[in-house]
């Protein structure tokens, strides 16, 4: 048996492992099993051909050799990525771990004699061998680890030779470490995507752990430690509970169903949700929402699953990089409850032994009492300051002492996360009924009343709410303040959500809800920084603060990156489905043709909603076109389908109408359906005045959007009677975009009455970066006015340089963008 060896070359050398593998054929059965790895074998065979690579041996895991380490990561990564999604194909996870590390080995070719008795095609051999595979052992599930020279030596590649993937590549250095038979320390990457790296230390073990410093060596300074030690242990016992795993600020915990060792099932939700609000009442750490921890099981292939078990909370902490996991048990002897709270490290799958805390309690009615005392007991052993825990105030007090009422707010909760309003509705009326003044109930029936667009009702229980807010956690005082000042006249919260999104960052509700309103207020830039930290947290409904993100981009004329963002967004959405602001940032960037293909296409779909944004960006695209017919026909098929439209969206329409009617220039408009229209607004801003149930900021700015467009289209008159009319309740509501849409409008009613100064006056004011697009519009028709050529060229750049502002501007609803549109192609050709 005669063999070709060849002089030792350089090359790359990776190691992979299918994690969990026996395991999974045993839960899966023989013949599943056969399908997957015949699935995976030819998986393994096209990676192979796209990254060049040759299959030295595989068993559970696999040793491939490449003669660029860049394409061993490539390889490395696309195989991570569609394993998952060929277990996600079958309803169960599949997870993988590489090592890759680049040296000098010797290759030979076995005989065909040899490989026919079993030997393979090609032998490997080499220290570079023993070292990939300590990576390998040292790295985690869905973790790809690389040495120091395979990091260089890929680093330095070609932008060209990963294609795409290059520009979602994360590289982290994990430090040096010590890997037994290398006599030398080994500084170790971690190399992955953007957004799916667990980018997390490696495992310790004995083949392999961190070189760490003298100073940092427990058995250098043991004499020392121990007289410290000594010294200072009553100190320190004194000030501060000892961290019980290594947890950090912020950091994330998997919260377990509870496992009911006693025979009340029914005791189960109330005493969940009781321990979820304790524990959020920190601001040291963060609980995995049951929205996130579904979306993390059902990635998992385990959506189905009846009960998030302590193995299940694991198996979640560990995809989503949680740091603890927090597994409630009930039991019931000798007439006495005991709440247990076990605190387990993900990685090692084990109670963390300072972790266990154990309380009893006489009767149910205490029970509230007792997770109370354990949830402080543990957020002491997890390292949160002792004022803070005590700063928190008693459970029973920020929800209920009612067991009934507890259990029904979280059957209600549950609910409003199904869409099933009409069930949460029910539950929260009983759990009130329970409680008549459980704050948080009445916070949450607040918050679907408005969902379902009863303002009237949800500001009745945001006052009850308020009454008693001191007795709700912080997190939910500065909710509640956030929605009661959303839903009053004013109708303005971005300060309070802004307050919320400092204290507790990675509670999406406050970053997200304040990009919306900065978004509507200009501050684009603002509303970008508060938009990623909402758009790139684990939530699930990270969609609508990544739109934000993306008309923030788009605001600032930052097209590409706008379309990435959406790229996601439509990830997410599903079903092959794009999101409408793609059609504005395309046109915005110049591709109208395909604008109108993408809107034309929701069009002809069967869903009202994306049909109507499909013909509100119609509309616009006529107006990038300067298409006047195409606007009309648009607006008119926009006002047809919302004719029977409940609430105010019929409105919405019919103002659509007479903004396409400006494409053709002054003396277009029907001044008597215009005037009809003024009249319907106007009775709806009289009953508002009465009952609060539409919002009066946006009857308001509706009313002025048909104000500007009776000004622009020569019927000064209407203009001016509403103006006389409304103008000093606008003022004195206060809301700052009905006062710069106020202030447009009396600019251009001075600029009609042969006042240009006038208005250069007015709307200087407004210069501050949030200005509206047509406040930039009247000042350059002011500076025509007069004559002055240098100014108005001034006013004209400024239009055309914020071409993305015309098509991201929210007024109302977008109203005004066709008109802007209109505005910016006056400009080009000007």
């Amino acid at each position: 048996m005669d063999e070709q060896m060849s002089a030792p070359v350089i090359r790359a050398l990776l190691l992979t492992d299918l994690c969990d593998s026996v395991a999974l054929v045993e839960r899966i059965g023989d013949l599943a099993s056969a399908e997957l790895f015949r699935s995976h074998d030819l998986l393994v065979l096209e990676l192979q051909q796209r990254w060049h690579g040759r299959l030295i041996d595989r068993s559970d895991g696999m040793l491939l050799v490449f003669e660029r380490p860049l394409h061993g990561i490539g390889f490395a990564l696309d195989y991570l990525a569609e394993l998952e999604a060929l277990g996600q194909a079958r309803g169960f996870a599949l997870k993988a771990r590489a090592g890759l590390h680049v040296g000098e080995v010797l290759l030979w070719e076995n005989s065909q004699e040899a490989i026919d008795i079993g030997a393979k095609p090609l032998e490997v051999e080499g220290l570079a061998k023993p070292l990939a595979a300590r990576l390998l052992a040292m790295a985690r599930p869905g973790q790809v680890l690389v040495s120091a020279v395979a990091e260089a030596l890929a680093r330095r590649a070609s932008k060209d030779e990963l294609g795409n993937l290059r520009d979602r590549l994360v590289w982290k250095s994990h430090g040096a470490w010590y890997m037994k038979g290398v006599p030398t320390a080994q500084e170790v990457f971690e190399v992955g995507e953007i957004g799916t790296a667990p980018l997390r230390r490696p495992l310790s073990g004995p083949k392999a752990w961190r070189a760490l410093p003298l100073w940092r060596r427990p058995a250098a300074l043991v004499l020392q430690a121990v007289l410290v030690t000594a010294a200072v242990a009553g100190v320190w016992y004194a000030t501060r509970s000892e961290p019980a795993i290594a947890f950090a600020q912020r950091d994330w915990v998997v919260l377990a169903d509870i496992n009911n060792l006693a025979t009340d099932d029914t005791l189960n939700l109330p005493l969940e949700q009781g321990l979820r609000i304790a524990l959020e009442q920190s601001r040291y750490l963060n609980v995995m929402s049951s929205e996130q921890v579904d979306a993390a099981l059902e990635l998992l292939g385990h959506s189905d699953a009846p009960q998030l078990t302590r193995e299940l909370a694991i198996d979640v902490a560990l995809r989503e990089g949680a740091r603890a996991v927090v597994v409630p048990s009930l039991e019931k002897r000798n007439g006495q409850w005991r709440f247990i709270l076990d605190l387990v490290d993900p990685v090692s799958g084990r109670n963390v032994r300072s972790g266990h805390v154990q309380i009893t309690a006489n009767g149910q009615e205490q029970l509230l009492e007792a997770i109370d005392e354990s949830v402080r007991t543990m957020r002491a052993h997890l390292g949160e300051d002792a004022a803070q825990i005590t700063s928190s105030e008693p459970l029973p007090q920020v929800s209920t002492s009612s067991l009934p009422a507890l259990r029904a707010y979280a059957l209600a909760e549950k609910a409003i996360g199904q869409r099933d309003y009409a069930t949460a509705t029910e539950l929260y009326a009983a759990a009130l009924e329970a409680d008549p003044g459980f704050a948080l109930a009445h916070v949450g029936n607040a918050r679907l009343l408005w969902r379902l667009r009863d303002l009237g009702g949800a500001r009745e229980h945001l006052a009850i709410a308020l009454q008693r807010r001191d007795g709700l956690p912080l997190r939910e005082r500065l909710y509640l303040d956030a929605w009661s000042e959303e839903l009053s006249r004013r109708g303005w919260a971005t300060e309070r959500w802004e307050a919320l999104a400092k204290l507790y960052p990675d509670f999406t509700a406050g970053p997200s809800n304040a990009s919306l309103y900065l978004l509507m207020d200009n501050r684009f830039a603002q509303s970008e920084q508060y938009a990623r930290q909402a758009g790139y947290s684990r939530h699930p409904m990270r969609m609508f603060p990544l739109v934000h993100l993306a008309r923030a981009q788009l605001a600032q004329g930052q097209y590409q990156q706008a379309l990435q963002v959406l790229d996601e967004v439509d990830q997410l959405i599903g079903n092959g489905r794009q999101h409408d602001l793609r059609g504005d940032v395309l046109a915005a960037g110049g591709d109208v043709d395909q604008a109108q293909q993408l809107f034309q296409q929701a069009a002809t779909g069967t869903d009202p909603g994306a049909r109507s944004m499909a013909l509100r960006g119609l509309l616009s695209v006529g107006a990038a076109r300067q298409n006047c017919a195409q606007m009309q026909d648009s607006a008119r098929q926009l006002r047809d389908s919302l004719k029977d439209a409940p609430g105010i969206s019929s409105l919405h329409a019919e103002v659509a109408v007479q903004v396409a009617q400006l494409c053709q220039g002054r003396g277009q408009l029907d001044a008597a359906s215009l005037q009809a229209l003024v009249n319907r607004l106007e009775a709806l801003v009289a009953e508002e005045l009465d009952n609060e149930q539409v919002g009066l900021n946006d009857l308001y700015l509706r009313l002025l959007v048909l104000a500007y467009v009776a000004q622009r289209g020569g019927e000064q008159a209407i203009a001016d009677s509403l103006i006389r009319r409304h103008a000093n309740q606008m003022m004195e509501l206060g809301n700052p975009v009905t006062i710069k849409l106020l202030g447009v409008v009396l600019a251009r009613q001075q600029l009609d009455q042969g006042k240009p100064e006038a208005v250069i006056e007015r709307l200087r004011t407004q210069l501050d970066g949030t200005e509206l697009y047509q406040a930039r519009v009247v000042l350059r028709d002011a500076y025509r006015a007069m004559g002055d050529v240098a100014a108005e060229q001034q006013q004209q750049r400024w239009l055309l340089n914020n071409a993305g502002r015309a098509w991201a501007e929210m007024v109302i609803a977008q109203q005004l963008q066709p008109l802007n549109i209109l505005d910016l192609k006056a400009s080009q050709a000007g």
